[in-house]
């Protein structure tokens, strides 16, 4: 039972949403403007705007802890939008995150000379995954201590 338990976890506190794809969503945004969703993916650029930073990002589909799959087709991209100063340089290029947010829209931009619809989602949490390759110690620490009695 507990083996159970631990496959069905996720990435500390991700929900577990059914999400459309962000090309679902770009297709009839009537449908979706105000859902929450969880969406993973890998950054492709950061900008930072007066009074908000935006993030372009290739989505994947999320794998079993809530990280995007990058060994599979990417399900289209979107633009996530985060209030007030984010530094850009935690995010650079090719950084892997999972966010839930709200979609407010669908904008028409550009993805090299032809014309893409981003679904448009206010982050409200953010989940950032090492990159690949780098395998961080665990957090917990086993010491040995020795005692006197006299």
């Amino acid at each position: 039972m507990a083996v159970l338990l631990v496959g069905c976890a996720t990435h500390e506190g991700i929900p577990d949403l059914d999400s459309p794809a962000p090309k679902t969503v770009a297709l009839a945004p009537e449908r979706f403007i105000g859902q929450e969703v969880v969406w993973g993916g890998v950054v492709l650029v950061g900008e930072n705007r007066e009074q908000s930073t935006v993030f372009e990002i290739l989505a994947y589909p999320l794998d079993w802890q809530g990280g995007p799959d990058v060994t599979e087709p990417s399900i289209g991209r979107f633009q996530a939008v985060g209030q007030g100063y984010m530094e850009t340089g935690d995010f650079p290029s090719g950084r892997a995150l999972t966010l839930l947010g709200t979609v407010k829209e669908v904008r028409v931009g550009q993805v090299g000379a032809a014309d893409y619809h981003f679904p448009i989602v206010e982050i409200k949490k953010l989940w950032l995954w090492s990159p690949p390759g780098v395998i961080r110690p665990p957090r917990t620490r086993v010491g040995i201590s020795v005692g006197f009695r006299l």
